[in-house]
């Protein structure tokens, strides 16, 4: 193989938390949450874009992570295969989690080398004027 570059460096970040819903509602099962850069561009980087399954009590737990500006967003995995589908491979995917989470507005700011514990935010998400 020839004209592989790889590339190492520290300062990784990390994001766990939890999803919360309202009282009387439940998680639909195979949530996946997401992280997308916040930053226009940075849109084309795969590599700024992350996805966890959510736990059944709405725990999840996102590492090594870019360090920036993120939306984060959940939803229901897409079809009906036990492999997660990943936002890294999927355009139509990545496309709309983008547009879901522009529309809800729920941000987190990840600096190098954070490990940013019992974040919470709600789902479905209440959008922001």
């Amino acid at each position: 193989m020839s004209g592989l570059v790889v590339t190492i460096s520290e300062g990784a970040a990390g994001l766990r938390g939890r999803i919360t819903v309202a009282e009387g509602q439940r998680l639909p099962s195979r949530t996946v949450v997401y992280l997308v850069p916040a930053e226009k561009e940075n849109a084309p980087n795969l590599l700024r874009y992350f996805e966890a399954r959510v736990e059944s009590d709405g725990a999840f737990n996102i590492r090594n992570v870019v360090p920036g500006d993120y939306l984060i967003h959940a939803r229901a995995a897409e079809g009906e295969t036990p492999r997660m589908i990943s936002i890294r491979d999927d355009l139509d995917l990545r496309t709309a989690v983008t547009r879901e989470a522009e529309k809800a507005k729920q941000s987190v700011t990840l600096k190098a080398c954070e490990r940013l514990e019992n974040y919470e935010f709600s789902y479905p998400p209440t959008t922001k004027p």
